[in-house]
């Protein structure tokens, strides 16, 4: 062999065998001057015939140099090309297009040419090793390759010695230097075979033995590996290619048989080429169909319609039927476990010798688990017979166990993250309920998650998914949901029957009491609030106390329920707490206490702070709050019966309010952790008393004050009035009429907004939503001298809404702005309470001055920019003033905000 290194023109490196480059790497641009240089490794090693070579001419070579365009390998030197591609044949170099094809020929042996030492070809299309040793230097290709579409598809082969044979055996693209390993190929290994797909291994091992068949086609855009007849891993087509080569990389030993195939036929294999509609596996060649699907009886090859169920029986161990890759069954009890190193979805998968229908007629409802290796990565539950999933992705219901989390996936769609369990005790159940037409997934008898139940599925398997550390046992089939002569759970106060027509536990918030039945412990004003129903890894601390003590971020980790209750109408209204550390991030609020909340979404009204604060409705943000609270900050939920509305307050300042769920009477405190952190003094509030405010009546507004809070006593004076400060009583709060050309004194602020003279007032924080406000300290009297305000952008960005308003409450949202201007993505519009009544497409500038003003003449509310109306609505019956308000959402804001004279028109 004679073995060359040399330097290229254009500042490559090559390293060359036999006039063959196998390798080459970038010069470095330093080098000026080099020099030949050795170094032996052992005593008695020499090179012989070292001599300096011309550097290489290759411009002309082929077609302007490039050689891959006569079908040839590219030109070593002297300006000429190499070899044919391998299955063509020509001339050992030439620069002509004088290369054919040789077309192979279905079920022909492959003759092999030897492109790298130690490969040896024989009859019957064996191609071996002779010595082992390492990869890329025994490489082989074919004689002759095959167009797609031709009646060729691909190669298969056996392992002459498959418990010790090491090689890969596949396709490449035609013009694919046969050197290394192949595009799409089968790898032997000590007993086993993987996938192997552009080098990579992404499925097996698949045990094999003396005698079985493999083969690597290509069918219809996709690369089929597959074992005696049974396809057992698919990849689409990566290349535009459409000839291919045989091509083979060895290590030691090597494969004998290895032929041509032809293109497969099942046009017509079971039903019109359809061999699901005679629950077999699909045809693989000659018109026939595959096996009975697992789980189903009848003969392994054919057209047959004998394939019938395997019914599995409730209370008893999984059997698996299919199991591949790493994965074994073991045990009695259902057990499966996976083993040897590496990962990844290729892992392994199983189908169990068992089904079940989903139906009212079944006595099996799905399986039950438990986890014994808390490092575990797989997927386990419930799918389709016919086709058996050679990953996750076609599963249909799937319960992801993932380091001690558990997700849902369904069809490869993630649909649920995460519930977090800590021991490996809890019995998970993934099951089929045909009465309410739903597939339940539950923890230790605890429904978290729900999917409806696909009717077009009369039958279902167990199917698992490896990826890693698989180690599940046991594992058995459960009982169908039987709660048909269960008594009524909700009038019981009972949590609903989850099997065997029995009611689950007390509602969350009750306790049996000493005759067996559920009522309420009922929580006490100023009280600390306790903990009950933890689950995760949620600790209960003194004085209401909740926190996750351990890493790791996601909801369902942790949580928990309080162990009293209250009524819409009991001397308890809510709750009210604290941050345990400014890092905590968690949501909390009031829930109707008919379910056994497993997370967030089965909160009616939550908290969620963390950087930022919103408001959600079971699982649906209501709205985007700020970032002006600390650690000290109190926080309040509760229900104020006098207004019949659900409040939500900062500091006993209240910024959202919205219905309660109609017909719920009950309701607990309850909480989902996120990390490590949680919620401190945790305190049930007493029920809001403001029926006697203002007199005696519970008119607040009669006296110009903002609602009452608490104790009988009304708020701060509206915006705009000047009186004694709330909560108070008091009637004396006066109005302060605003002046022409005055500023606006912006006050009352809400959020995160701050004051910066000259009546201008912006948002210091991005948070993007309608948390953040302001009023003027100064009223609009109607009709007066002062029309209204003018006002300009402090940036063409800003996202907000200012006008007049009533001011009759200081929530920050924009709905309280009676005549507003809303500026958003340089475009402004008009929103009267919180609807838009005018559009604009234009297109604003920062020296633009806009206008909100009453024109006492038309009787109008005008909206102008640069002294040009270009919107007007009649006045509100009954307003007599108005005060400037503005809601912010995001940063920006206004400025040179000031009152404007009256119109003089007439």
């Amino acid at each position: 062999d004679e073995f060359v290194v040399r330097l290229t023109v254009d500042g490559q490196v090559q390293l060359a065998r036999n006039q063959q480059i196998f390798y080459m790497f970038a010069a470095d641009p330093a080098w000026d001057v080099l020099l030949a240089d050795v170094s032996f490794y052992s005593a008695g090693a020499s090179l012989a015939a070292a001599q300096w070579v011309a550097r290489a001419s290759c411009d002309a070579a082929g077609i302007s140099g490039e050689c891959a365009s006569v079908d040839r390998l590219p030109c070593f030197t002297a300006n000429v090309c190499g070899a044919c591609f391998a299955g063509s044949q020509g001339p050992a170099s030439s620069n002509q297009a004088d290369c054919t094809v040789v077309p192979a020929t279905a079920g022909q042996p492959i003759q092999w040419i030897q492109t790298a030492r130690f490969v040896t070809g024989g009859p019957n299309g064996t191609v071996y090793r002779v010595s082992s040793g390492s990869w890329g230097v025994s490489d082989a290709a074919s004689q002759a390759s095959f167009e797609l579409g031709s009646g060729v598809s691909g190669i298969q082969l056996q392992a002459l010695a498959p418990a010790t044979d090491s090689f890969t055996v596949g396709l490449s693209a035609f013009g694919q230097d046969a050197t290394s390993l192949p595009q799409y190929g089968l790898y032997v290994q000590s007993g086993s075979v993987y996938s192997s797909i552009v080098g990579q291994s992404r499925f097996g091992p698949l045990p094999v033995a003396a005698g079985d068949t493999l083969a690597v086609r290509i069918d219809q855009g996709q690369v089929q590996l597959a074992i005696n007849r049974q396809v057992f891993w698919t990849v689409q087509l990566t290349t535009n290619a459409t000839r291919f080569v045989a091509d083979a990389a060895l290590a030691r030993g090597g494969a004998t048989q290895v032929v041509w195939t032809g293109t497969p036929d099942c046009s017509s294999a079971g039903v019109a080429g359809n061999c699901s509609a005679l629950l077999r596996m699909p045809c693989y060649a000659d018109n026939v169909c595959g096996r009975c699907a697992s789980g189903y009886n009848g003969s392994r090859e054919g057209n047959a319609a004998d394939c019938t169920p395997v019914l599995a029986s409730a209370n008893t161990p999984v059997t698996w039927g299919t199991v591949l890759g790493k994965l074994v069954a073991s045990g009695a009890q259902g057990g499966i476990t996976s083993f040897g190193s590496g990962g990844g979805w290729g892992t392994g998968w199983a189908a169990s010798s068992a089904l079940f229908a989903p139906t009212l007629s079944s006595s099996v409802g799905g399986i039950a688990f438990q986890v014994q290796d808390s490092a575990g990565i797989f997927m386990l539950g419930l799918s389709r017979p016919l086709t058996p999933p050679a990953s996750y992705q076609t599963m249909d219901y799937a319960l992801y166990y993932n380091r001690n989390f558990v997700y849902v996936y369904n069809l490869g769609r993630h649909v649920f993250s995460a519930y977090r369990s800590l021991t490996l005790n809890d019995t998970y159940i993934v099951r089929a309920n045909p009465v309410n037409g739903l597939v339940e997934f539950a923890v230790n008898q605890r429904i978290f998650f729900s999917l409806p139940l696909d009717p077009s599925l009369d039958m279902l398997a167990v199917v698992l998914a490896a990826h890693s550390n698989v180690y599940v046992t046991p594992l058995q089939w459960t009982p169908r949901v039987d709660c048909s002569q269960a008594p009524n759970c909700t009038q019981l106060a009972r949590l609903p029957c989850f099997a065997d027509n029995v009611c689950g536990d007390c509602w969350p918030g009750y306790v049996l009491s000493a005759n067996g039945a559920c009522v309420p412990l009922t929580a006490q004003a100023g009280n600390y609030v306790t903990w009950a129903g933890l689950f995760g890894d949620a600790v209960p601390f003194p004085n209401g106390g909740l926190e996750r003590t351990t890493t790791g971020n996601a909801w369902f980790t942790g949580g928990a329920w309080s162990l009293h209750s209250f009524t819409a109408s009991s001397p308890v209204s809510g709750i009210q707490f604290q941050m345990a550390t400014e890092e905590s991030r968690f949501m909390l609020g009031l829930n109707d206490n008919l379910q056994d909340s497993a997370g967030y979404q089965d909160i009616d009204f939550a908290l969620q702070v963390y950087s930022a604060f919103n408001v959600y409705a079971s699982a649906r943000n209501m709205l985007t709050g700020h970032t002006n609270f600390n650690v000290n900050s109190t926080w309040t939920i509760r229900y104020n019966s006098f207004l019949d509305l659900v409040e939500f307050a900062l500091d006993q300042r209240v910024f959202f309010r919205m219905p309660p769920t109609p017909g719920v009477a009950d309701y607990i405190a309850d909480a989902a952790l996120y990390n490590n952190g949680g919620v401190r003094n945790v305190m049930w509030t007493p029920a809001v008393q403001c029926n006697q405010a203002a007199a005696g009546q519970g008119d607040c507004p009669a006296i110009r004050r903002l609602p009452c809070w608490s104790n009988q006593l009304c708020g701060d004076c509206y915006a705009g009035f000047t009186g004694s400060a709330g909560p108070s009583n008091a009637a004396d709060c006066t109005l302060v009429e605003a002046s022409v050309g005055a500023p606006v004194l912006w006050s009352r602020l809400q959020g995160d907004a701050a004051v910066l003279g000259d009546g201008a007032v912006v948002q210091n924080s991005t948070t993007t939503g309608w948390s953040t406000a302001a009023w003027g300290s100064a009223r609009v009297m109607i009709p007066s001298a002062v029309a209204g305000i003018s006002l300009q952008l402090v940036a063409l960005n800003s996202i907000l809404m200012v006008g007049l308003s009533q001011a009759t409450s200081d929530l920050p949202d924009y709905s309280g702005i009676d005549y507003a201007l809303y500026f958003t993505g340089g475009n402004v519009y008009v929103y009267a309470s919180g609807s838009q009544v005018f559009s604009s497409t234009r297109v604003i500038d920062l020296t633009d001055v806009f206008v909100v003003r009453y024109n006492q003449e038309s009787g109008q509310m005008e909206f102008a920019r640069n002294e040009t109306v270009f919107y007007s609505m009649a006045l509100g019956a009954g307003i007599t003033s108005l005060v400037p308000a503005v809601s912010l959402r995001g940063a920006g804001g206004v400025r040179n905000a000031q009152y404007i004279p009256r119109v003089v028109c007439a």
